[in-house]
């Protein structure tokens, strides 16, 4: 990879007052003229990565308003049930942003994330061209006489290899971290059919299940529905004590795990009646309020120090007590997304403040497996296990009020956050493949309305997200057909994937390379697709020998090129090898 133009950029703020002074956003680089992006002017591509798991990222063409910009400026609604248009024409990137084609583009990264965030603001006209490029450090703190802060790195430069520049940038960001990858878990959650309506009844039908037919499951975690109220971390009335709770967990053979939601509290709730001094305030005084599930409740202000010990002293309890080692944290960018907030420390960042709630978090923990879902990438990098890529799936393909194609909007932000995988395990969520077309108990969520070909896509999904694997399905009612694709997955497998073109991507990802030895192939269409795949789409470099290649659904195998037919909404995985094969039995893994 060639750089070249390459820029380090930091500043100092440096309050040479005799009071406190309030730093803003700090502006660190822009750019008013396209001819300053220095790359070629003709259908420029933009990478926009985004902040949490709802925002999405995308690649679109500058100049061109379509829907693959416009996913750069809609947003999911806290709630995941809707999207929201924002007509501002400002396309916000987050600490990676890429302009140009992939073998010619200027590159902007972040290399921090402890001590505040960047913004990367692009301006478009009415038509999607090209106005400014602005990129701010976040700051928003007090500094006190004499103080100075300096920002966190930024690096820019021009490159001749955009997917080298990923990995690099991938690797540049966990310098002097110490990221320790723990066994990846394969988890069985309850949330994605039982909602809050799960019983230890429901669980214990699941774990019975598990052992009998011996599935490779080894975590059960239990989601929403255990708590007296988020907020009161205790066991409602359809639960027995946590700790027994754990304990039979345990007698199955599986790893306990437990949801949940430390930053946000029912208004109900010990907590929130307790430390009514802990709730986040508005500037007009107000509670800031977050929703969960649709019902309103009140966030911590974890700007307060005292608010740390409590989340380590509650994690201590859950874990060492309670004998919970798997901990999925929701919603845990409520302190960052609220409107309006006025933190009663202004004296550290919200950043740090919020790196410091989770490095509390992790201290009561111990070495539990640390799930994310919902929060911040870069400030937990070295802190978290395991981190959600995508908003919450629905066991379905089209969804008018989630703005059309679920299924291809949960696999674009799984797919094009591939590189986080270098900083923890990505969560694609869960595995969903289950034939029910009426809700369990009303609950939308409890619905499998995917067809067979959509199943495939799913599966295959789920190994694009290289990281940890959950499912959700009432096994007392899935039929084998549909659960034996959790062979395909189970046991988990190194994946490394990557895009032969990553700039050319079109809106929803379809072709992707994995581990160098196979090629995923999606069909979003409502047409069939024909395509003719050769040996050098998998292996650029496949010179000089004859390989087999061998589609895994249908079991067709030729030699250097194959020709690939595949239904609406269908997927399959292409593999490489330089073995004479004649046929491939693909009741095993993918990755075989």
């Amino acid at each position: 990879m060639k750089i070249r133009n390459y820029r380090l950029i930091n500043k100092k703020i440096t309050n040479h007052r005799k009071k406190d002074k309030y730093v803003f956003d700090v502006l660190l680089y822009e750019i008013n003229n396209i001819k300053d992006l220095k790359v070629d002017t003709k259908n420029i591509k933009v990478f926009r990565s985004a902040r949490h798991k709802n925002d999405m990222p995308t690649i679109f063409t500058l100049g061109k308003f379509d829907e693959a910009m416009q996913d750069a400026i809609t947003k999911i609604s806290e709630s995941g049930t809707s999207l929201i248009h924002d007509n501002s024409n400002l396309i916000v990137s987050d600490h990676l942003t890429i302009i140009g084609k992939s073998n010619q583009a200027l590159v902007i990264t972040f290399l921090g994330g402890k001590k505040h965030l960047i913004r990367t603001e692009i301006k478009v006209d009415q038509h999607g061209k090209f106005i400014s490029l602005k990129v701010y450090a976040e700051i928003n703190k007090l500094l006190k006489p004499h103080e100075t802060f300096t920002t966190e790195d930024v690096e820019i430069y021009h490159t001749d290899n955009v997917n080298e520049a990923i990995k690099d940038f991938a690797k540049k960001k966990i310098k002097g971290i110490a990221v320790k990858k723990k066994k990846v878990p394969s988890i069985y959650c309850t949330w994605y059919y039982y909602g809050q309506t799960i019983t230890y009844r429901d669980c214990l039908t699941n774990l019975k299940i598990i052992k009998k037919k011996k599935l490779p499951i080894d975590t059960f975690q239990i989601d929403d529905g255990w708590e007296a109220s988020v907020g009161s971390w205790y066991a409602n009335e359809k639960f027995d004590e946590m700790a027994k709770v754990s304990k039979k967990i345990r007698e199955f053979g599986l790893t306990p795990g437990l949801w949940t939601a430390p930053f946000v509290l029912d208004k109900e709730s010990n907590i929130a009646k307790a430390r009514p001094n802990w709730i986040l305030k508005d500037t007009d005084g107000k509670p800031c309020i977050f929703l969960v599930n649709k019902k309103e409740h009140y966030i911590i202000d974890i700007t307060i120090k005292e608010t740390w010990t409590y989340l380590e002293k509650l994690y201590r309890k859950l874990t060492k007590m309670n004998g919970f080692v798997y901990h999925k944290l929701d919603f845990t960018r409520a302190p960052i997304t609220a409107i309006n907030p006025n933190y009663k420390n202004k004296y550290i960042t919200i950043i740090e403040a919020y790196r410091n709630a989770c490095l509390s978090i992790r201290k009561g923990m111990g070495d539990s497996f640390f799930l994310m879902c919902g929060g911040l990438y870069d400030p937990v990098i070295g802190i978290v296990d395991g981190q959600r890529s995508g908003s919450d799936v629905l066991s379905m393909w089209d969804a008018p009020n989630r703005g059309g194609k679920t299924l291809p909007y949960t696999i674009k932000q799984n797919v094009l956050r591939y590189y986080m995988n270098e900083w923890w395990y990505n969560d694609p969520d869960a595995f969903i493949i289950r034939r029910n077309k009426k809700a369990h108990k009303g609950l939308k969520l409890s619905l499998g309305l995917l067809n067979d070909e959509e199943v495939k896509t799913s599966t295959i999904n789920q190994l694009l997200g290289g990281g940890l694997f959950s499912m959700t399905e009432p096994l007392d009612k899935i039929d084998d057909d549909r659960l034996n694709n959790l062979y395909h997955l189970l046991p988990l497998k190194k994946v490394n994937i990557d895009m032969k073109d990553i700039m050319a991507t079109p809106r929803f990802p379809n072709e992707i390379r994995i581990n160098q030895q196979y090629l995923a192939l999606i069909n979003y269409d409502n047409k069939v697709l024909k395509k003719v795949i050769t040996s050098k789409d998998i292996l650029e470099n496949a010179n000089n020998k004859t390989y087999s290649l061998v589609d895994f659904y249908t079991n067709k195998v030729a030699k250097n090129k194959i020709n690939i037919r595949l239904l609406p909404h269908s997927a399959t995985i292409i593999k490489l090898t330089t073995e004479k094969i004649k046929h491939i039995n693909n009741k095993g893994h993918y990755l075989c």
